[in-house]
């Protein structure tokens, strides 16, 4: 008889021990997914940051190209010509437009003047 209630003891806090580990992964795993929510939407917003900047230093690139060798009526040697068109694809690939795009298509249409670089 002894040995029935110790199995029947042992059964019922098997299923105690059940219950408190369905417990625990029903509040954790919540839990953890609004971290993880929280997490992914301040990585996001960085990001958001970091590509505005990263658009705005390169406008300003092309604006700093522009005054250079359009405005001034310098022309442009072929070199600047290739700067200003990797410039332009990776602010236009961050959805950059507008003025930089203008900048650029005068900085292209720029007499080709000099080939060296200064």
């Amino acid at each position: 008889m002894a040995d029935g209630a110790n199995g029947a003891a042992r059964g019922e806090r098997r299923g105690l021990m059940e219950q408190l580990a369905d417990a625990a992964v029903r509040w954790a795993v919540p839990v953890a997914l609004a971290a993880l929510a929280g997490a992914l939407m301040r990585l996001h917003k960085v990001m958001d940051a970091m590509q505005e900047g990263t658009r705005t230093i390169l406008r300003s690139r092309l604006v700093d190209l522009h005054e250079r060798y359009v405005v001034s009526g310098a022309g442009c040697p072929d070199w600047v010509k290739r700067e200003a068109t990797q410039v332009y694809d990776a602010y236009h690939g961050m959805g950059g437009n507008g003025t930089g795009t203008h900048y650029f298509e005068e900085i292209i249409e720029a007499p080709i003047r000099g080939d060296s670089e200064d």
